[in-house]
């Protein structure tokens, strides 16, 4: 026998209608427009982007120069900027600084940024034009 109600005989199951799919991020968004690229790309996203690209800079080429291989930082530079620009932004709102909110946009513009400066430091360093030159 069942304690709890509403989970008893399968006449107490709800019908499709009532079951609601849960919505899409995509779906979520759907009616809002895109907003301008200098909406995107603010000085928040460019100093955030310079800072931590710098560092996965650093770190890919340590681990391509010490290991080898050359890593991917997709999933780790999505996740960090997301915290920094998230954090700056609780950070801006506590002390009393008004700041525009974080926007979906503005972590692929951050994340791109790192992902090619950490690229460019593994494929386009100079070293490599340098032993090419002398390549015989």
């Amino acid at each position: 026998m069942v304690d709890h109600p509403g989970a008893g005989a399968a006449g107490d199951l709800p019908s499709p209608e009532q079951e609601q799919e849960p919505l899409s991020v995509e779906a979520a968004f759907e009616g809002q427009p895109l907003p301008p690229w200098w909406q995107q790309v603010t000085a928040r996203s460019v100093v955030v982007s310079a800072v931590l690209g710098v560092v996965f800079s650093f770190t890919s080429m340590r681990i391509g120069l010490t290991a080898g291989i050359v890593p991917s930082f997709n999933m780790s530079a999505s996740l960090t900027s997301f915290f920094v620009i998230n954090s700056w932004t609780r950070l801006m709102a506590h002390f009393g600084v008004a700041s525009q909110p974080f926007t979906r946009q503005e972590n692929v513009v951050v994340q791109t940024c790192i992902i090619s400066c950490s690229a460019l430091s593994i494929y386009g360093t100079p070293h490599r034009a340098v032993i090419s030159k002398y390549h015989v």
